[in-house]
C-alpha cells in the first residue's frame, strides 16, 4: 500500500507547478530535495540511504519533465497540458518503477 500510494503522490506530484499558477519552477536538485520535506511525504519516513538512491532519480525525472513541459507552446492553455499528460504519465512510469524497487 505504502508504494501504491508513493507512486500516486509522485504522478500528481507532477503537476504541482502548474496547480500552482505556473511561475518559474525550483530547479529540479531543489525539487527533488524538496520532496522528502513535502508534507504528503514526510510520512514516509525515507531513510538517508532511501532518500540517497531516490533523489538522483527524482532530478533526472524532473529534468525530463520539464523538457517535455517546454515543449508546450505558450499561451496553449489547458488543452495543450492535458495533451502532454499520456506523455508525461509514460515518462513517470520507469522512475516510478525503479523507486518502488528500491523500496522493496
Amino acid at each position: 500500500m505504502k508504494k501504491l500510494l508513493l507512486s500516486a503522490c509522485l504522478f500528481l506530484g507532477m503537476y504541482a507547478v502548474k496547480a500552482q499558477g505556473g511561475g518559474t519552477p525550483l530547479p529540479p536538485a531543489e525539487r527533488a530535495t524538496a520532496f522528502f520535506t513535502n508534507p504528503r511525504y514526510v510520512d514516509f519516513a525515507f531513510t538517508e540511504d532511501q532518500k540517497a538512491k531516490i533523489t538522483p532519480l527524482l532530478v533526472k525525472f524532473y529534468t525530463s519533465s520539464d523538457s517535455l513541459r517546454a515543449t508546450v507552446p505558450a499561451g496553449g492553455g489547458q488543452e495543450a497540458f492535458q495533451a502532454m499528460a499520456p506523455k508525461r504519465a509514460a515518462l513517470a512510469a520507469p522512475y516510478e518503477q525503479a523507486i518502488v524497487a528500491m523500496l522493496t
